[in-house]
């Protein structure tokens, strides 16, 4: 406790927490916003050896998704946005699919 590996670990699983809700939000994302507008195949494909090694578009959304959501926690936006990063993240998921 002296050491402030309680401090350590909350940083640390917040920034984690941070990287898999942006996973998770391009993943529903995908769901819900891209099968029901008919932009990909209404049944969930998998065919690995038509797969690429890493998908451009959600890994795309996630990282843009995490940047910002990480800047958010880290207090870059201010108050406001430092108590609400997931939200922020899972928000911008939504704009950028629309786009």
């Amino acid at each position: 406790m002296e050491l402030g590996i309680f401090e350590t670990l909350e940083s640390i699983l917040g920034l984690y927490s941070n990287v898999v809700i942006a996973w998770i939000g391009a993943i529903v994302a995908d769901l819900v916003v891209n099968k029901p507008l008919k932009l990909s195949p209404s049944y969930i494909e998998f065919k690995r050896a038509y797969l690429y090694n890493i998908n451009p578009v959600g890994f795309g959304a996630m990282a843009i998704a995490s940047v910002v959501a990480i800047m958010a926690f880290v207090g870059f936006f201010g108050p406001f946005l430092q108590a609400y990063p997931p939200l922020s993240l899972l928000l911008l998921h939504s704009v950028y699919l629309q786009s």
